[in-house]
């Protein structure tokens, strides 16, 4: 019996204790915001210290941060700076405007700001919230860029449509 126990209390107890308290000291001193944030899940980044996320509000309102995520796919709308080429390999035009692509995994890149359609609302304190059948504008967190769909052809396929985001005029 001596022998069982141990076992049980090197084997099993002291390591599960070792795991359980390594990621109690984790949590216990990573609460602020870097750049592993990606790693972790927008509900988990909610709760970090000077997370974007964590200071917009819980409930929409104008000025909000937001991601956005494909029911079935679980991508996220993402965009950087990079823009997309005056004209495709196949010849086709594109608009040259910023591009905007679905990834899986989320990053600032993937962070867009809900704006109001009339732009002289001010919003600045995020008291002004977002009701049903509000027409908006999601400007791109990181290049300020707002986003928009057009009737040009996409880079993948001539059937679909071209999403971009560019600087507001």
């Amino acid at each position: 019996m001596k022998h069982f126990f141990a076992r049980l209390l090197c084997l099993v107890l002291i390591p599960v204790a070792i795991y359980v308290f390594t990621f109690y000291v984790s949590f216990a001193i990573l609460h602020k915001s870097g750049p592993g944030d990606i790693l972790m899940s927008p509900s988990f980044q909610a709760t970090l210290e000077r997370n974007p996320i964590s200071t917009s509000p819980r409930i929409i309102a104008y000025g909000s941060l937001i991601t956005l995520r494909h029911d079935n796919t679980f991508h996220y709308l993402h965009s950087h700076r990079e823009t997309y080429p005056a004209r495709y390999d196949d010849g086709r035009i594109s608009s040259q405007g910023q591009q905007v692509l679905a990834v899986e995994t989320q990053s600032t890149g993937s962070l867009w700001m809900v704006l109001p359609n009339d732009e002289s609302l001010d919003f600045q304190d995020h008291t002004v919230f977002v009701k049903n059948g509000d027409i908006l504008r999601l400007q791109h967190y990181e290049t300020g860029a707002l986003l928009y769909t057009h009737d040009v052809s996409s880079p993948l396929h001539p059937k679909y449509t071209e999403v971009a985001a560019d600087s507001p005029s």
